[in-house]
């Protein structure tokens, strides 16, 4: 898949590239404090990246832009983490590096 230009971020003259999904940075911060106590996880950069993309894709999205109201349901610190160790324990299982 080629990266994105941020071209492809626009219609219409509207700039859609600063639309985020609210729980990507949530995710970062408690995969940061995950990883370290994980004995027997990779670690490599398509490890870390499948666990990344598995949670997300797993929890409810929280797309919003600048000035957004909030959203209803914003899952908390635990259930992210329920669902990390899930994504965890499936990459460590069966990881898709070489």
């Amino acid at each position: 898949m080629a990266k994105p230009t941020k071209e492809d971020y626009f219609i219409n003259d509207c700039d859609l590239s600063h639309i985020r999904n609210r729980n990507e940075l949530r995710v970062i911060r408690l995969l940061r404090k995950q990883l370290p106590e994980e004995k027997d996880f990779c670690g490599c950069r398509i490890c870390v990246e499948d666990v990344y993309a598995a949670t997300l894709n797993t929890i409810p999205p929280q797309y919003a832009q600048t000035g957004s109201i909030l959203m209803e349901h914003k899952p908390s610190d635990d259930e992210i983490l329920r669902v990390l160790h899930q994504a965890i324990a499936r990459v460590k299982h069966n990881p898709t590096h070489p």
